[in-house]
């Protein structure tokens, strides 16, 4: 048996085109990315080309897109040249042919900014980087996890409960707490296909009775927090002493009767002492 609540994409990564290509250079970046305010938002970027080769794969500088000139986002040979909504905040990977950006924490004030990276920009030309860029857009409420709970939920039994969120800052994933105690627990991270990432926790939760209440609670970086509850309709079992008085039950009653039928014919003594040893070692083990 499996249950789950549903993931709400509050914020999520939308790719319009996840390889745009020109001649001789092939950069991949999303499109369009939606961010939590007051976290941390990565761009995944990476590039590859078969001619105009750079010189210093290592350097990238991310820049704001705008009609005239190149205001920088990020440059570590002139950090202090990046305009002010963008200093102090920005970082960028080199290792492996990436370019990708990481913003923390973002503000309002990043709300659709478009931004473009250029790699080892003393050396290859613009007509090579221009015509890539990111729209960036941001929401203020956090998603909420998914919750699940799988294996055959009765009342005495052993279940897995799985609490997952994505997100789009694998370098400071969010946290993930549960209201119950963590048993065989494990904590894992994981890149998505679309550039997202997901974190997830998973445990071990003993279901002590019916209608019980499991609630996952994530907390991203910048204090975002969201939370999903979901209530178990935990099947009861009946206990084991109950089911054997009820399968004994025939018997006792024919025991009964004929004590009854004993009692009014006349039988002797000795007959009733093997009677009540009968009952006391029939009736003792339920109790």
């Amino acid at each position: 048996i499996q249950l789950s609540v549903p993931m709400i994409h509050l914020h999520h990564l939308v790719l319009g085109c996840f390889g745009i290509c020109s001649l001789a250079w092939r950069v991949q970046m999303p499109r369009d990315i939606v961010a939590l305010y007051g976290s941390c938002l990565v761009i995944p970027c990476s590039f590859d080309y078969n001619q105009n080769p750079p010189v210093r794969p290592n350097r990238v500088v991310w820049y704001q897109y705008v009609s005239r000139g190149y205001p920088l986002v990020y440059d570590d040979w002139y950090p202090d040249s990046v305009i002010n909504k963008f200093k102090g905040k920005t970082r960028v990977s080199t290792t492996g042919r990436s370019c990708t950006l990481q913003i923390s924490p973002v503000t309002w004030s990043h709300h659709k900014e478009k931004l473009y990276p250029w790699v080892d920009p003393e050396n290859v030309g613009s007509i090579v980087n221009y015509i890539f860029f990111c729209l960036l857009t941001f929401s203020d409420r956090a998603t909420k996890p998914n919750l699940m709970v799988i294996g055959d939920m009765k009342v005495g039994q052993y279940v897995t409960v799985q609490c997952s969120v994505v997100h789009t800052c694998h370098f400071y994933p969010p946290s993930l707490n549960l209201n119950i105690p963590l048993k065989e627990h494990s904590l894992k991270h994981s890149r998505l296909t679309d550039g997202t990432s997901k974190t997830t926790l998973r445990t071990v939760m003993f279901v002590e009775r019916d209608q019980q209440t499991v609630e996952c609670v994530v907390k991203h970086t910048g204090g975002a927090t969201e939370k999903t509850t979901l209530t178990l309709n935990a099947k009861c079992r009946l206990e084991r002493s109950v089911m054997q008085r009820a399968e004994v039950f025939p018997l006792v009653f024919s025991v009964f009767i004929i004590y009854l039928f004993a009692k009014r014919r006349g039988f002797p003594s000795c007959f009733f002492r093997f009677y009540y040893l009968f009952i006391f070692i029939s009736y003792t083990p339920i109790v």
